[in-house]
C-alpha cells in the first residue's frame, strides 16, 4: 500500500465508531426530551432536559404558556403582545435561561423557541406550552461542574424547575426553586 492512501479498514472501523457515538448521543437526547414532555402540564413547573456528550452540550425547555406569561391564548391588546414579543426574545438568549460555571468556557451556538399558543394553537384542553431547545459548545467541558438558572427573573409564576441530565458522570435530577437556582454537574 502506497503511504500516503489511508488505511481504509481502519477508517472505515473509524467512521463506524464515530456514527455510533452519534447514534447514542441522538438516541440519549431523545429518551431525555421524551421523558420530560412526558410530564404533566403543571403550571408554575418548567421542565429542563440537559444532554452533555463531550463538548457539546443540549437544552430542552418545556413551560406551561401561563407559567410565563399568566394567561394561556394568544395576546390581546397591545401590552400582551409587548410583553409576549419580549420574553420569546428574553427566551432566545440562552444566557437568560441557564449559565454555566465560568471554568467550563461554554457559548450558544443555537437557540430556538416555539409558542405556539401565542399564535392561538392551545393544545388539547385548552392549554399552551412554550418549548425551547439549545446548544452549547464548551471550550473547557472537563471543567463543567455546576449551572446558574436565572430563568426565574423571567416571571414571578414559576415556582419550580425540574432539571434532568444526562452527561459522563450518569444521570441525575435536581428540583430548583427561586431560593435555589443552581445544580450541580456529575455529583
Amino acid at each position: 500500500m502506497h503511504p500516503s492512501l489511508p488505511n481504509l479498514p481502519l477508517l472505515k472501523h473509524k467512521v463506524t465508531q464515530a456514527g455510533a457515538c452519534l447514534g447514542l448521543i441522538a438516541g440519549m437526547y431523545a429518551s431525555l426530551c421524551a421523558s420530560a414532555w412526558a410530564g404533566p402540564h403543571e403550571h408554575g413547573v418548567v421542565h429542563m432536559t440537559i444532554a452533555i456528550e463531550g463538548a457539546n452540550v443540549q437544552l430542552a425547555l418545556r413551560a406551561p404558556q401561563e407559567s410565563l406569561l399568566g394567561y394561556e391564548r394568544a395576546p390581546r391588546e397591545g401590552s400582551e403582545k409587548q410583553q409576549a414579543a419580549k420574553l420569546i426574545e428574553q427566551m432566545r438568549s440562552a444566557e437568560s435561561v441557564i449559565q454555566w460555571n465560568a471554568q467550563a468556557q461554554c457559548k450558544s451556538t443555537s437557540a430556538s423557541v416555539s409558542a405556539p399558543g401565542l399564535q392561538g394553537k392551545a393544545e388539547a384542553g385548552g392549554h399552551a406550552d412554550i418549548e425551547a431547545q439549545y446548544r452549547f459548545e464548551c471550550g473547557q467541558a472537563a471543567q463543567l461542574r455546576s449551572a446558574q438558572v436565572p430563568l426565574f427573573e423571567l416571571s414571578r409564576r414559576i415556582s419550580r424547575v425540574q432539571v434532568q441530565l444526562a452527561g459522563p458522570q450518569g444521570q441525575s435530577q435536581s428540583t430548583l426553586r427561586r431560593n435555589r437556582r443552581e445544580f450541580q454537574i456529575g455529583k
